[in-house]
């Protein structure tokens, strides 16, 4: 797998500025979140519809501008695809307090294709373009300097191979007039991305279960252990379990 590796300002700001014109861009992230609230990104992965055969891998942890990625998930002209989009979402409201649209949540434009409901990675992109990839990083700690290039393959096929299976959903959805329908579904959890959780509490699947009171003490707790979770940048189960 083809990858170029970004460490710098410069870099950064030279890559987006080369892309200029580009329609699509593919998008993904590996980050930590053992012990904190917030999820700690380790890498930016992003692969170009004009260089489709090369990944280029964005070290948040030596760039300190992030201006020019900004830029690019604000142009409205480049469709952001991703694949299983929530938790990278929260990555990117993080890291850089915007989000990247239009967005195409590749399984739920497989759904809305016919193909079936929650395909995962593999199956999608063997089931739509026929690749298999290799994963064997998926517990790699991804805050550790220097990366390995087994690290650095792993990440560079998160992007490379979705961008076939994008064309491929496009030619469906539009066949099926449904390319919207996508559209109009990423920009809904874009819209819940940027919205701070404000029902803690139906996070615990036994709260139906509770009588009206013991509810209502149950929501008081959540909201409370939501904020301090938020303040110290600690995991929910750290302040309460």
């Amino acid at each position: 797998m083809n990858y170029s590796c970004i460490g710098t300002d410069a870099e950064l700001a030279d890559l987006i500025e080369s892309q200029s014109g580009c329609d699509t861009v593919v998008v993904d992230t590996e980050f930590m979140r053992r012990d904190t609230f917030f999820p700690q990104a380790g890498l930016v992965q992003l692969c170009f519809s004009s260089a489709p055969d090369r990944a280029w891998l964005v070290d948040p942890l030596s760039i300190s501008e992030f201006a020019p990625l900004r830029k690019l998930f604000r142009d409205t002209a480049v469709t952001k695809v991703v694949h299983s989009a929530s938790e990278d979402l929260e990555v990117f409201q993080r890291l850089l307090d915007c989000q990247p649209e239009p967005l195409f949540d590749t399984p739920r434009a497989a759904a809305f294709a016919g193909l079936g409901f929650g395909m995962g990675y593999h199956a999608l992109i063997e089931a739509v373009a026929g690749i298999q990839v290799e994963k064997d990083e998926t517990r790699s700690d991804w805050l550790l300097r220097p990366l390995s290039d087994a690290q650095l393959q792993y990440a560079a096929a998160d992007v490379v191979p979705l961008l076939p299976v994008y064309n491929e959903l496009v030619e469906k959805l539009t066949v099926l007039q449904r390319l919207a329908w996508v559209l109009e579904d990423g920009a809904t959890a874009v819209a819940a991305a940027v919205q701070v959780d404000s029902a803690p509490w139906l996070r615990v699947k036994t709260a139906c279960k509770l009588k009206p009171r013991a509810r209502a003490s149950l929501q008081r707790l959540c909201v409370w252990r939501e904020q301090e979770a938020r303040r110290s940048d600690k995991p929910r189960n750290w302040i309460l379990q």
